[in-house]
Order: structure tokens, then sequence, then C-alpha cells
């Protein structure tokens, strides 16, 4: 099977000194040259970035089909590991494990294709792996193709290697749960709607494997997979070889298939492997599918969804690529209960759950990007969560999930204007606020109860500034909900009940504040980084220029290194979002371009998310909280919807922050069916030598204005209708065609963009091996 380095410390802090940033890009500009050369690489190198050829050194890739439990996972290693099996990919005359730091890609139309190639013996070795459904079953589709090179005959050698685990792997207890590194806990049966559940056999020593007719691999009588070589025949010169063992211990190689022979330059062999993701009985026609067909009707799935959906075209490879990630990343993790309820968990591996905290970020940017159906069978699941007193809390202790769960229903239906959604959703709104004033009563000062430190962020006993943030921002946006019912009763009711838990809330930041910074928790010291970055977004309590949110923004700033928020010591991928959201809200565009950039230069090569890693410049592994992350995702796709098309009051912002690198001229900015609380937007600019080409359609009312402002990078600025040197312009109408004249500034040409800043980071880890 597949030989698997064990994580090296992955929770110590590194030692020496940190290279202490703001923004990535002050480390690309405090750096030698090599940080700073010109954009030429697609991806970190693997000597400057510690052998790693992307951020993360064991990087994952979920592999599923939304609405099924069952996970398939693409190990650090480049081999398949589901709930049954895993399975690593072979090549070469040494027959050595084939796609371990071989980055992936994913496919450019959005849908979840996941390629990885690499040149082994002087031949071309590619493999794709996607997930879909076949015959009522999920299945995983694997192609291993070589193609030849060079002059002549070339020998090659492919193979598979079958087995329950990874050679070399063990399981060990993570928290109550077995788990081998870098693979997702599986054989978990869930003790509850939206609890944690994943599929899989448990290991058993008696286990015998048989090859049978048409390549099915059968452990037990219970068929595996089914690999099919083609061509297979000797008279094409191909010897293919299938052969079986005992297997006592969970890491021993059950089956094996070589592919032997020699082949010219441009012929191709290849190993087409499909694995159900459930067990099937003998000849089930899901081990009959073939990959080409199953590539098809994944396509013909998949398109009309993402078709539903934002889509945006922008200057740099990075943002598309991590655009068209998340929105899968999203997506794909979502099942269905037999009750027909959907679940939205963070990924399909060790977070196959349900949390009211993720699920309402990640439905709030769906509806952002236009899967409103979507964001409404995860908004209503909240429902799950709420117990007999009204209280609705996903996890004991978590009192934050009050507040979010009636912020995402007045969310979603002010966005969706779903208003049999709205109806069934008021018994719920009815019995919470009637909680909430009765905790009121009962305690004024504080209204929730403290958290719960064993399982919350924040990691101090007592009242989490996030939870009273939280509960101010959901019944004030809750409050939608009975507008659009037309129910203004209990409209009043509501803004009465949020104008007081409000007024708590705004009273108790203030009285905890620090030198202008709100703590963590509001009555205790210590604590980590947490609920306090919402106090802005997404819950308005306060405005983004309030001078509490300013001084606790610049505190989080200064604490920030690699230009990510810092969790317990450790690199927190989207902890610092938050900032950058408040940092739009507040005008301050330079701080969310470099933002942005420093999020980008810690994806994987697929565009991939994570959640917590390791110290600053340390060993870049995530060993535990496998990615790809949907929270982190949602807040970084609802950031860049929000850089290009966002709500200002009564007003839509049309490419309100734009990195001056894609203001370059010939460059094209275009973004299609972004989703406002007004309506839909499209809009569109090409740059050229003397200014931009603006175009626009909105399908938002009359009343609304479509406001675009010249980005601070140009100069010279004259845009049709307005006084010289004034930035910001109404358009006119609902669609229209406008050019706009300014000079670039000097950013525009030397300022950073995501291959910069990546190479900054990469220069940074390189500098800090050889101090070692």
């Amino acid at each position: 099977m597949v030989p698997v380095p064990q994580p090296g410390r992955p929770w110590r802090a590194g030692r020496g000194r940190a290279v202490a940033v703001t923004a990535l890009t002050a480390v690309a500009i405090a750096l030698p040259a090599p940080a700073r050369a010109a954009p030429t690489a697609a991806g970190p190198s693997a000597s400057a970035a510690g052998g790693a050829p992307f951020f993360l050194r064991y990087p994952t890739d979920q592999l599923g089909v939304p609405g099924a439990i069952e996970t398939a996972e693409l190990t650090p290693q480049g081999s398949l590991f589901t709930g049954r099996l895993e399975l690593a990919l072979r090549a070469g005359r040494a027959m050595r494990p084939w796609g371990d730091a071989v980055p992936r890609t994913l496919a450019g139309d959005g849908t979840p294709v996941h390629a990885w190639s690499r040149r082994v013996d002087g031949a071309d070795v590619r493999a794709t792996a996607f997930a879909v459904e076949a015959a009522g079953v999920p299945v995983v589709h694997l192609r291993l193709e070589l193609t030849g090179r060079g002059t002549g005959r070339r020998p090659f050698h492919l193979g598979l290697d079958v087995g329950w685990l990874g050679q070399g792997l063990r399981e060990e207890l993570k928290g109550d749960l077995p788990r081998a590194p870098y693979r997702f806990p599986r054989n978990v049966a869930s003790a509850g709607a939206g609890l944690l559940e994943q599929p899989g056999d448990p290991f058993d020593p008696a286990w015998t494997s048989t090859w049978t007719t048409g390549g099915v691999l059968g452990r037990s009588g219970s068929p595996l997979l089914a690999a099919r070589v083609v061509p297979a025949d000797r008279a094409a010169g191909v010897l293919v070889r299938r052969t079986t063992a005992p297997a006592p211990r969970p890491d021993d190689v059950a089956a094996r298939l070589r592919v032997d022979g020699a082949l010219r330059a441009g012929q191709r062999r290849r190993i087409d492997v499909v694995v159900p993701l459930r067990a099937v009985p003998a000849g089930h026609p899901a081990l009959a599918d073939r990959h080409d067909d199953g590539l098809a009707r994944l396509r013909r799935t998949w398109r009309p969804v993402l078709d539903r959906g934002m889509r945006i075209e922008t200057p740099e490879p990075a943002v598309d690529t991590a655009w068209r990630a998340g929105i899968l990343a999203m997506l794909v993790p979502r099942h269905r209960l037999p009750d027909g309820r959907w679940v939205q968990t963070p990924n399909k591996f060790q977070y196959q759950a349900s949390w009211i905290r993720d699920t309402t970020m990640i439905a709030h940017a769906l509806d952002l990007l236009g899967f409103r159906r979507e964001a409404g069978e995860d908004v209503e699941f909240l429902t799950r969560w709420q117990d007999g007193t009204g209280l609705l809390q996903s996890r004991v202790g978590q009192y934050d999930g009050m507040g979010q769960a009636l912020w995402s229903f007045g969310d979603h239906v002010a966005r969706s204007g779903d208003l049999a959604m709205a109806r069934r959703l008021l018994p719920a709104v009815d019995a919470a606020t009637a909680w909430i004033a009765e905790r009121l009563a009962l305690d004024p000062r504080w209204i929730l109860p403290p958290s719960d430190p064993r399982d919350d962020n924040e990691h101090v006993p007592g009242h989490a500034t996030g939870d009273l943030v939280w509960l101010a921002g959901g019944t004030r946006r809750v409050v939608a909900l009975a507008e659009a019912l037309g129910d203004e009763d209990r409209a009043e009711e509501w803004r009465a009940l949020a104008d007081r838990v409000a007024d708590v809330a705004r009273a108790r930041t203030a009285e905890a504040a620090r030198d202008g910074v709100v703590p963590p928790v509001l009555d205790a010291d210590g604590g980590r980084r947490w609920g306090e970055m919402w106090m802005a977004w997404p819950t308005a309590l306060l405005p983004a220029t309030h001078p509490l949110v300013r001084a606790t923004s610049d505190a989080a700033a200064a604490d920030e290194r690699e230009g990510l928020a810092l969790w317990g010591g450790r690199l927190h991928l989207y902890l610092g979002l938050r900032r950058l959201h408040t940092e739009l809200l507040a005008g301050r565009r330079p701080a969310v371009v470099d933002g942005l950039y420093a999020t980008l230069a810690h994806l994987t090569s697929t565009g991939g998310t994570w959640e917590q890693g390791t110290a600053p410049l340390g060993s870049r592994e995530v060993y535990r909280a496998l990615g790809p992350h949907g929270w982190a995702s949602a807040d970084l796709l609802s950031l860049l919807h929000d850089m290009l098309v966002r709500e200002d009051g009564d007003a839509v912002r049309l490419l309100d922050v734009l990195p001056p690198s894609w203001l370059r001229a010939g460059r094209t900015t275009r973004v299609l069916r972004a989703r406002t609380a007004h309506g839909s937007v499209d809009v569109s600019l090409r740059t050229t030598r003397t200014g931009a080409v603006l175009r626009w359609s909105a399908a938002v009312p009359a009343d609304v204005p479509l406001v675009f402002r010249a980005p601070d990078a140009v100069r010279r600025v004259r845009l049709p209708g307005v006084a010289p040197g004034r930035r910001e312009i109404v358009l006119p109408g609902r669609r229209g065609t406008m050019r706009l004249r300014w000079t670039p500034g000097p950013t525009v040409l030397s300022g950073p963009d995501a291959v910069s800043t990546r190479e900054g980071l990469r220069a940074a880890y390189a500098a800090r091996a050889r101090r070692r």
C-alpha cells in the first residue's frame, strides 16, 4: 500500500522568531529578490516550500455525491480512501507509490473532477477521479492513464494496491474516535440527525479477497471495485496480473493489479476503476459503469446546478480556482436524511455533522451566490436544534447558535422572498423570542448563560462576547421574516425585543473593553479571539467605523502572522476573514486586498480551504482538522462577492474593491448572476491603457441606486457627467455601457498579486528552513 509519513508534531508552536506581518505582501516586500520576482510560476515549487508543491504539506480532497452520506478522500499520498478500502496507485519500474506530493487540479468548468499527473520512467502518467451516482449508488471513478513519449518502444508498468488501510498506517484514538493520519474516521454510527456519521466497514482479519470475472475485486463475497485495463490483450503488448494475499493486519495489501508492456510515443494504456461507496451485491450494475459514461453523467448533473449560481472571471487564476473550489466545498458535503431533510456539513471527513454556526455562514454564502434552494434547505434544518424551551443550540453550551439561527432565518427569507418557508419557520421563531424575553426578565444583565469552554472557541468559561453579539444580530435580522409576511404586530414586538438585546450587548461590550479592545469573553480574562470579530459583520451590532470595532480589528490585525489570524498560537484560515469583511464595510480597501491575497496564498493546489494548522513558519500540517472546510470557503466567497457586488443601505455597489493588478491594461473582470437583496446583477470591467469600459445589467428596482467608484489605485479620474476628480458615480439606468478615463497609479503595475504574494510566503518558509 502507501507508505505514509507520520505527522511531525502538528500542534507544537514553532521555535525561534516568527515573522510578524499584518499583510502577507509586507513579507514579499521585506524579503530578498526571489520573494519579489515576477510571477512566473503557476504554483509554489517543491524546493522552496520545504518539499510540497502547495501550502499544506499533506493536503486532502473530498469526493462525494450531494445527498449521499458516503465519503471518499484523495489522500496526501494520492491514494483513494473510502469507508471500505484504501486504493494506492503505482507506476514505474520500481512500482513505487505514485501521487505523493503531486499537486492536484480541479476541473476548469467548476465540476468536481480532480486530476494529477507526473512523468514516470519517461512516460506521462495522469490520474483522474470524481464521484457520481451510478444505478442509485454513489461511486468513485478513478482513471490511471499512461501516455508514451520519446522514440521507439519503451516498457511501462502500472499498478494498484488495495487493502483496508494504507501500508504503514495505524489507527489511533483522536478524541473518542480511532483515526489514521490524514484519514477521516469511519464506521461511525450517528447518535441523531445532524450528528457525526461515517459509514464504513470495521476491519476483519478473516477477510479473504478474490478477483472475479470483469475485473471485480470481492472481499469475502462483497464486491469492492471493478478494475478494467484498456487495452488488455497480449496482442497489444499488455500483460495483466491480478493477485490476492491474506491480510491479517489492517495495513496489509489484500489485492494487487499489475499491468506491464511497451508502447510508442503517443500510445496510451489505462486502468479504469469504479468503486461503489456503499456495499452492493455481486453483479450490481454500478460495477459495470464506464468512466466516460460516468463523467458525462456528472457534467449533466452538475451543469444545471452551477448555472444557477454566481460566476466570476478575474485576471487571476488563483481567485477563479478558489471560487470554483469554494462552491464545491459547500455543496458536495450536503447529505439527505431518510425523512427528506438536508444536512449541511463543513466537510465529508471529521466534520460530517451539522453545527448552527457553520450552517449559518454557509447558507448566507449560498444565498449570495444564487443557490437559494440549497440555502433554504440548510436554514430549515436549523429548527432541528431547538429544544422544548425554545433554545436553539447544536451542542451544549454553544449559545451563539441562538442568535445565529434567528439571523439565518431572517437573512434567508429577506433574500429569497420564500413566504412558505417563513410561515414554516414562524413557530420556531415565536418559541425562540419567547425564550429570549424570559431570559431578559430573569437575567437582564447577561441574558444568556455562560458558555461551556469544553466545546466552544473562546476556551475560557464565562459570557462569550460572540454569544451576545449574535443574539443582538439575530433578534434584529429575524424581524425581516415578520415583515415579509406582512405581520406588523410580530414585527413591532420583535423590533422592541431586538432593541433591548442590542442595548445590553452594547453596554456589556463597552464595559469589557480594555484600551478600546473588546475581549473574547466579557467577564473573564484571557480566552482566544473569536466572537468579538463579529460586532460589525454580519451582525451590525456596531458600525464598522465604531471606535470599539476599529480598536478590536486593529488589535487582531497586529496579532496576525503570514496575513492570517492566530487561534491558540496556530494559523487559522478563516477567523481573519471576519476582519476583512469589517474592513470592507469601513472602506479600508487596501487591507481587504492584502488579506485576500494572504488567504489565497495558503490554499491548496485545488483551491481547497482548511480550518486550523500549525504555528507560523511551522510544519504546514493539518493533521486532524482535514480540509476542505465549508465555513472557510463560505466566508471567502462571501468576501469576494461583496468586493464585486454588495449592498450598501438602499444602494448596490459594483466592483467596489478591485485589486490594483486587475487594472493593468487589457484585463477583464466579469461577474454574472450576483445576488443581492434587491435582485441579480451582471457587471464587467475591461481595462485599457487610458481607462476602462464598464458594462452592467441589473434586475433591481428602478429606485435602487447602482454605484460605481473608481479604484484608489488610479489617478486623474474622469467619469461621464461627474466633476473632474470625483471618483463615484450613480449609473444611469438598469443596464448600459460607460467609458471611464483614468491613469494607472504605480501600484497597478508594480503592486502585489496572488502569485507574488504566494512567492513571498514561499521565500519566508525557505529562509526559515535555511536558519534551522
